[in-house]
């Protein structure tokens, strides 16, 4: 099938929102383990394995990357404005949870007097400029900020990898997306080789060891563009994650990374992408999954932490459990709300707005976790 230019795909939308969803259930089940022991064992399950939510987050960002940069022309000058297009989508929400957070801490420690640990100016600059994984520093302020720190890596590579074989082209004439692809193909086999440790990582922090996730979403993209040969390329690489996972011990993010590409392939064989799914509380999820996963992790665990303190007195029954879980959802969710109404949505229109007046149109610009 060919895909739409310009079209939203509804059906990744509502992925995102599950895949954000499912890391916030583990976050807030973190916190109420000992608490929530009287569920069922395949519930603690999968409440236990929510995280792997991320690596479905890095085959959506490569699928919707792909669509929305071009291979053919790329230059610095387009990567610039990709980056800055990027930045002006991304940056407001993420420094504002970077805000909030440290505001919480504070108030925390004056109001009940509870020892918080705070980042240092250092880390601080780290994290503004994504840089706080790379460099070393600890998840002070947030878990979950690794994975942009990993995800801005990941789009960026693929535009440098357009832009420099476009600078190769002048010398030589050659098939820019056919020698894109099979680069990235061999990038993305060290990549899985590195996950399952039969290479070794040679700096850590950086992309290389996600990229086989992103690729998957790329060559999914690519093979559902209705060129024969990218849709071999992309069922060898599948082949090659389900080889390795078949001869290593199983990685749960590898699973879930190929559960979710088989899925998005299948929903695009089915011409779907742009339909299906397309429940509102599914797509609600979607809008607002990035600014629930900025502030989740902080705002929810703490509505829990708050709501044991005031039960520290009391049995905690399997309904106050359960109630306090909740306290901790809809905490996340009304934070998140309120995150993309006042910070995340003004971003989406300015970055919009600067697509309307460049000269290089991108069709969709959508990512991991963002709307």
């Amino acid at each position: 099938m060919k895909l739409m230019e310009g079209s939203r795909f509804k059906a990744l939308d509502a992925i995102r929102g599950i895949a954000a969803l499912a890391v916030v259930f583990f976050h807030l089940y973190v916190n109420l383990w000992r608490e929530l022991d009287w569920l069922p064992e395949p519930i603690r399950l999968m409440l236990n394995y929510g995280y792997l939510g991320v690596s479905t987050f890095f085959v959506l960002s490569g699928f919707v990357i792909a669509h929305s940069t071009r291979c053919e022309g790329a230059d610095f000058r387009y990567m610039g404005r990709f980056a800055l297009r990027r930045a002006i989508r991304l940056d407001p929400p993420y420094w504002a949870s970077i805000v909030i957070t440290i505001v919480l801490a504070l108030l925390v420690q004056r109001v009940f007097q509870v020892a918080q640990i705070y980042p240092s100016a250092e880390s601080v600059i780290a994290h503004i400029f994504y840089l706080q994984y790379f460099l070393g520093y600890p998840p002070v302020i947030s878990e979950v900020y690794w994975t942009l720190c990993i995800e801005v890596q990941l789009y960026l590579f693929l535009v440098l990898v357009y832009v420099l074989l476009n600078k190769l082209k002048a010398w030589r004439n050659f098939d820019i997306m056919r020698w894109s692809l099979l680069f990235m193909f061999a990038i993305g086999v060290i990549s899985a080789l590195q996950t399952h440790k039969a290479a070794p990582e040679l700096i850590k922090g950086l992309f290389l060891p996600y990229w086989h996730y992103f690729f998957l979403g790329v060559s999914a993209y690519y093979a559902l563009s209705g060129v024969t040969w990218m849709k071999y390329l992309f069922f060898a690489f599948v082949g090659i994650e389900v080889a390795l996972q078949a001869g290593a011990s199983l990685n749960g993010y590898v699973i879930v990374g190929v559960a979710s590409v088989a899925v998005i392939y299948g929903l695009g064989l089915l011409g779907w992408l742009t339909t299906g799914l397309a429940q509102w509380p599914l797509q609600y999820l979607g809008k607002i999954s990035y600014s629930l996963y900025l502030v989740h992790s902080d705002i929810g665990w703490k509505a829990i932490s708050f709501g044991k303190r005031l039960l520290e007195d009391q049995v905690i029954t399997p309904l106050l459990s359960t109630l306090l879980f909740l306290l901790g959802l809809i905490a996340s969710l009304v934070a998140a709300q309120l995150l993309y109404w006042i910070v995340e949505r003004p971003s989406i229109k300015a970055a919009s707005k600067l697509n309307k007046h460049s000269a290089e149109p991108y069709p969709q610009d959508r990512n991991i976790i963002t709307s």
